[in-house]
């Protein structure tokens, strides 16, 4: 049964003791023996799991199976872990690969086969198998997507990435899906068609987990939201013939009816109720362009629409987290109403990423941003200058959300740290280590069943020293050697309490990176 749902929706919690223990035991044996048999999809609907005994959740690591075909994938990188390497290997993992370039996939004829046959419908219902295989060709694509931010202190110009950088004020998922759009012009191979229902790219860049929101097709997006989300008699309401009753303070309505459709590139389409300004016209529709969002489209429109979402959400979410969804069993129970990895863990696509051994990862930040040429060392004022570095780590795997709240002083590095886990035990369906690279590429391969890593090897990318020259060298040996030794990691935890955060998540991504080899190592 290696394409299964179970759901529990309907599922009520007995109110009395003995009864609870009775439903909890049987439920909790049932989810072992369902992730025995490999009941796996990219929408498990387990609960998650209960001890009677202190009421608390104990997460689970996801199964995702074998031979997965559901797009996009997405690379999502932290910074300095391989990741140009990884990258390229991505590029390379193509059929008919044919150009010099490998970031500049318009050059020749790539594809990934995506047997359509083999997918499954999100949410609860199955799609039967097509008794003809049918194909879909998917496209690489590298950093096209922007990243979104909020404007720095007193300022309206965001923080500088590579992808390049557009304003974006929301703190929530869905605020920076609607609130926030990628403009349509900007849009990856494979993934250009806002009319479609997929979005066939192999994606790499420096994004965080979560910035597919800002890309996926509108109908993606509605499909996804309706079918894993909507709550069943909501849905029959609000797609009645008679909806003169449902009042627009209903959430679930709210962003069935009207949202998505508001992100959609048709001209009659309104993303803005009263326009906005750009060369000497009003529009309304979604932005076109990079350019048409400034100043004036992100206080008039993009400001003011991810706030409402955001409220909407929020109270969508914190009566729904009262229902204790099944994706929740990969988090833990902490920051529970503001912990979106549930909802991360829910989209019908795939994340891999690498992560490196933080002390080790921390010497090579340390050179790279040059703090050896402004009379710093390793290992004096670790509390000062492994700040930002704590959130550069952490930032990634949380989301894209999770900056944007830490910002606003929404969030904490232990929220952060909590969303982090979740997302590692439940949205990532490849975890890597750095130091394990050839591993990380055969796990890929066996997952994904239109990705062969193995494929064009010469393909590779550039490796960025952190330390150039001989000195530099030899003091980033030191250090490497003095952060690799367990009695200063200790000693480096009492002088900056935030690196125990890093050393938690690393140590739980090699959890969940022997867990799923041994998956993997089943596959046929």
């Amino acid at each position: 049964m290696k394409n299964g749902l179970v759901s529990r929706r309907g599922l009520r919690e007995p109110e009395h003791g003995m009864a609870k223990l009775v439903a909890i035991t049987l439920f909790s044996a049932f989810v072992l023996l369902a992730n025995r048999l490999d009941l796996t999809w990219t929408h498990q609907k387990f609960s998650r799991m209960w001890t009677a005994q202190e009421g608390q959740q104990q997460p689970i690591i996801r199964k995702w199976g074998c031979n997965r075909h559901e797009t996009p994938l997405i690379f999502v990188h932290v910074g300095k872990a391989g990741g140009g390497m990884h990258r390229a290997r991505f590029a390379g993992a193509a059929l008919n690969y044919d150009r010099e370039t490998w970031h500049r996939p318009a050059e020749d004829q790539h594809y990934y086969p995506v047997n359509a046959s083999s997918s499954v419908k999100v949410g609860t219902t199955v799609v039967e198998p097509l008794k003809k295989e049918t194909w879909r060709k998917a496209k690489f694509c590298n950093s096209d997507n922007s990243n979104h931010f909020p404007p720095k202190k007193n300022t309206f110009v965001p923080r500088y990435s590579f992808e390049g950088s557009l304003l974006c004020n929301a703190t929530t998922p869905l605020g920076m899906a609607v609130g926030c759009p990628q403009p349509t012009i900007r849009l990856c191979l494979g993934c250009n068609d806002l009319n479609s229902e997929y979005c066939d790219t192999v994606y790499v860049g420096h994004n965080y987990l979560g910035n597919e929101l800002h890309w996926l097709p509108p109908k993606y997006l509605k499909r996804w939201w309706e079918e894993t989300w909507q709550v069943n008699d909501r849905i029959a309401t609000a797609s009645s013939s008679d909806n003169k009753h449902i009042s627009d303070d209903d959430d679930q309505v709210y962003i069935q009816n009207s949202t998505w459709a508001s992100l959609s590139p048709g001209k009659d389409e309104v993303w803005c109720e009263h326009g906005y300004r750009h060369q000497n016209r009003t529009w309304y529709r979604r932005p076109l362009s990079a350019r048409m969002i400034d100043k004036g489209t992100f206080l008039g429109c993009g400001a003011p629409i991810a706030a409402d979402m955001d409220r909407k959400f929020q109270r969508f979410w914190a009566e729904h987290h009262r229902d204790r969804d099944a994706y929740s069993q990969y988090s833990s129970s902490s920051f529970n109403n503001q912990n979106y990895a549930p909802l991360y863990a829910s989209l019908p696509l795939h994340r891999v990423t690498v992560l490196r051994d933080p002390w080790s990862w921390l010497v090579s930040k340390f050179f790279w941003n040059h703090l050896h040429l402004k009379n710093r060392t390793c290992d004096k004022d670790l509390h000062i200058w492994t700040v930002r570095f704590v959130r550069d780590y952490l930032e990634p795997l949380c989301g894209e959300d999770c900056f944007s709240r830490y910002t606003h002083g929404m969030m904490t590095l232990e929220d952060m740290t909590v969303q982090a886990e979740g997302n590692l035990r439940g949205s990532f369906s490849v975890v890597g280590l750095l130091n394990e690279t050839d591993t990380f590429y055969t796990m890929v391969s066996a997952r994904i069943g239109y990705i062969d890593m193995g494929r064009n090897p010469h393909v590779t990318g550039d490796k960025h020293e952190s330390a150039v020259g001989r000195v530099v060298k030899e003091e980033s040996a030191r250090c490497k050697t003095l952060f690799s030794d367990p009695r200063f990691q200790e000693e480096a935890k009492q002088q900056a309490p935030s690196l125990s955060l890093l050393d938690r998540v690393y140590q739980l991504g090699v959890e969940v990176n022997r867990f799923q080899r041994e998956e993997l190592n089943q596959c046929t």
